[in-house]
């Protein structure tokens, strides 16, 4: 009998499944922040953007203390706490949040 392309493959060690975690870190302006694996796909946190309810959405993605120690590291890292590093946040939150599904 032929061997087979796939019988004759190196098996991949048992180590190398991907991780099977819920949440993924993401840091921004010197904070830590956890968010839920597969959020980028969340049909209720997409209905509060296209509703451009920001704070709600960020709200869902990381919690209302949160939000608020968003806010604090925006406002220590830039001296303000910035609409648009709130946006910036949320860009770089979904895109982690989507890598891992």
């Amino acid at each position: 009998m032929t061997e087979t392309t796939r019988t004759k493959s190196a098996k991949k060690p048992a180590d190398h499944k991907p991780a099977n975690t819920a949440t993924v870190k993401v840091k921004y302006a010197g904070a830590e922040f956890e968010v839920p694996v597969g959020a980028a796909s969340s049909a209720r946190l997409l209905r509060l953007l296209e509703k451009n309810a920001i704070a709600a959405a960020i709200e869902r993605l990381i919690g209302d203390d949160g939000y608020d120690r968003l806010l604090d590291a925006i406002e220590d890292g830039f001296g303000t706490d910035d609409m648009e590093k709130v946006a910036e946040f949320l860009g770089k939150a979904l895109e982690a949040a989507g890598a891992k599904n």
